[in-house]
């Protein structure tokens, strides 16, 4: 990525801050992923896997740490460069328990066990960390062709990873050992495969403008009323 934002489109850049990388869109994520990993926490629990609960527990941790952040209204307006950094994490690691989950469901039948055949683990792996890595790439340079144009272009809007979650994750906790199972995993996974490079590498590049200046940050609603 280009890290000189001064030649890039700037209404394209301007407009995605509004509203893609809003603070009160970070509140909304950070809540809704707290919501989702708690939930995931109190599932994990009862697999009886420590490995399993401690990375649970840590998401949880993080997204209770960036809410809590969300609702300081000082640090979202004089620390946007840091609040848009945990945006980006945040980003990323919204698709880690789905990843999970549909890796199991491909692997067992059943997204509740921790059992694992090689050859489904195998098809699974290929399969969604290939497409992951075409779709980084792929999402990578068409966003930098986007911005880096002249063109009068908005940001599309994205979807959470953490709503197509609660889908994904209540779909797979309540598939059970049957044929449908392991195909859906690998539907799931790839789905996420596809989304989350998209997601992630818009609040990369947002971080980054950010970072380089000033005028990519976000104004207070009450400032704002007061330049107009």
């Amino acid at each position: 990525m280009d890290n000189n934002f001064e030649q890039l489109n700037d209404n394209f850049l301007l407009e995605f801050s509004r509203k893609t990388a809003s603070m009160d869109r970070f509140r909304k994520v950070s809540l809704i992923s707290l919501s989702i990993f708690g939930i995931m926490f109190i599932a994990a629990l009862q697999l009886h896997n420590i490995a399993f609960v401690i990375s649970i527990a840590i998401l949880l941790i993080f997204s209770l740490i960036c809410f809590i952040i969300s609702l300081i209204p000082k640090v979202l307006e004089e620390q946007q460069v840091f609040v848009t950094f945990l945006f980006v994490l945040l980003t990323y690691l919204d698709s880690i328990p789905f990843f999970i989950v549909s890796y199991l469901m491909t692997v067992t039948g059943n997204a509740q066990t921790f059992k694992i055949k090689s050859i489904e683990s195998i098809i699974y792996l290929v399969i969604v960390i290939s497409s992951y890595v075409f779709f980084w790439i792929f999402f990578n340079k068409k966003l930098e062709h986007l911005i880096s144009s002249k063109k009068d272009t908005s940001p599309n809007t994205t979807i959470s990873i953490a709503v197509l979650g609660i889908i994904g994750g209540f779909i797979g906790m309540n598939i059970d050992g049957t044929i449908m199972a392991p195909i859906l995993g690998i539907i799931i996974g790839l789905i996420f495969s596809i989304i989350s490079p998209k997601l992630g590498i818009e609040m990369t590049y947002m971080y980054k403008a950010r970072k380089s200046d000033k005028k990519y940050w976000e104004v207070p609603k009450e400032k704002n009323k007061n330049i107009n």
